[in-house]
């Protein structure tokens, strides 16, 4: 009995002796065997004190969202009064912060919990907010990120244009003057456009800058960014035009004293302490840590970052384990220790040939994952949108050809030899002329016209 523990229960004045095994031969006995080899991870006291910092105020925030009726009053009020607030005076119970109701009237449910869950995670509220600003330099120490994974169709520029509106119009209590949002250049006009469609019209106005080579010219990029950081507003930007104009002559020592002196300023303006609020719309476009943009993006002073991603995260973890990191630093430890507590037994589970422990095993760790996560990422389907959207019925109808398609067809099949041995490389030409004639012979008509007027230069 070495490898038993014995213990004694006190009952009706009776002593009861058991004899229990070891915890630690249980655990030898039941380990999971895992395919890939974990790292040993190093004890880092520091690390280890700031993520019991972290789990703290992680606790405290869940405690005050449970022990608040934000959200439940929230929901209730606005489905019959339109009305959508963000914060409410604990004391007199009147709103501090709430979105326009022009807005609110075109908001659907996800929306509603988009915009409630962007300002809870990344702004918390207004006491939370001056609590952080110093007030000798008048810049934001605090703050945290998210990520709004809604999938694509779902609204997420109209989600994330309400929040930047009402953070503005309660820019005294929010202290937010600037926002960056960098997105792919195919993006950005449409960025551009939902602004002007949906705060045309309302106070306050935002001033919104599209930053591209083609909009302003390289001799006026300093002064451009110089209106947007002193006037304030929304600056779009692609993610490569924030590089280039980020990094100094310490990433590339062969540059000149004057570029690297603009370099410098232009920095200042996007770096630190650059903009009030970051937005990374397609955020996956950050999935690498090591790739320049991601490492120029760590760099920048402000805390507050929001992700916007329509793509599934759960098919690559490491890709998962970057935008997690760049909207909350260490949050999940470093990349060494989430390989072992997570990525590795989860992928030793996803293969064909998987133990059942490995199976078992993954299950856990994914749950434990999401759990962990559930704090940061906002996830919604397109299934939110089927109480909104009609049926769809699709038909196939079947036409037959009319005399001059059949000869039309049977022409070409015969002139160009289509019932010998099919060849791959004419197979889309023969297609698209094909379906020409099927379509309508009408649409020949260009190719009768090329064919006559080649045959007139050769004549």
């Amino acid at each position: 009995m070495a490898n038993n523990e014995e213990v004694i229960f006190e009952s009706d004045n009776k002593k009861i002796k058991l004899d229990i095994p070891n915890s630690s031969v249980i655990l030898s006995q039941n380990k999971i065997k895992q395919k890939s080899s974990t790292s040993t991870v190093v004890y880092d006291k520091k690390l280890h004190e700031e993520q019991e910092k972290i789990a703290h105020m992680e606790r405290v925030r869940k405690q005050r969202s449970y022990n608040g009726d934000l959200i439940d009053s929230y929901k209730q009020r606005q489905c019959d009064e339109f009305e959508l607030t963000l914060e409410k005076d604990p004391e007199t119970n009147n709103p501090i912060i709430e979105v326009h109701l022009f807005l609110v009237m075109d908001m659907k449910q996800h929306q509603i919990d988009g915009v409630q869950f962007l300002w809870k995670q990344v702004f918390d509220s207004t006491h939370q907010i001056a609590t952080s600003i110093d007030r000798r330099t008048q810049t934001d120490s605090g703050g945290l990120g998210a990520i709004l994974a809604h999938c694509m169709g779902l609204g997420k520029t109209f989600t994330t244009i309400i929040l930047i509106h009402t953070l503005f119009q309660y820019s005294k209590l929010t202290h937010i003057k600037r926002v960056l949002i960098l997105c792919p250049l195919n993006t950005a006009i449409n960025w551009k456009n939902e602004f002007h469609y949906w705060l045309n019209e309302l106070q306050p106005k935002i001033n919104v800058y599209l930053f591209s080579s083609n909009d302003v010219r390289a001799n006026d990029r300093e002064q451009y960014l110089h209106q947007w950081y002193e006037s304030g507003g929304v600056l779009l930007m692609g993610y490569e035009m924030y590089r280039q104009l980020t990094y100094t002559s310490e990433d590339n020592p062969y540059e000149n004293l004057e570029r690297t002196r603009k370099k410098t300023q232009k920095r200042r303006y996007l770096r630190d302490p650059g903009p009030d609020l970051i937005i990374c719309d397609e955020g996956h476009m950050i999935k690498n840590r090591k790739s320049r943009i991601a490492c120029t993006l760590n760099e920048i002073r402000t805390r507050r970052r929001i992700i916007l991603t329509g793509t599934p995260m759960q098919n690559n973890l490491q890709e998962y384990y970057s935008m997690v990191d760049f909207c909350r630093p260490n949050f999940l430890g470093t990349e060494l220790r989430f390989a072992d507590n997570f990525r590795k037994p989860i992928e030793a589970g996803q293969h064909r040939d998987s133990s059942k422990e490995d199976v078992d095993y993954m299950r856990r760790r994914v749950y434990a994952l999401n759990k962990r996560l559930q704090p940061i990422i906002h996830r919604r389907s397109f299934e939110v949108l089927q109480t909104f959207l009609p049926p769809k019925f699709e038909y196939a109808i079947k036409i037959k050809c009319r005399p001059l398609q059949r000869k039309l067809y049977e022409t070409y099949i015969t002139h160009q030899n289509l019932n010998a041995e099919l060849d791959m490389t004419k197979l889309f030409a023969d297609y698209q002329y094909l379906m020409k004639i099927w379509t309508h012979p009408w649409l020949l008509q260009p190719y009768f016209i090329e064919y006559y007027k080649k045959n007139i230069e050769k004549w």
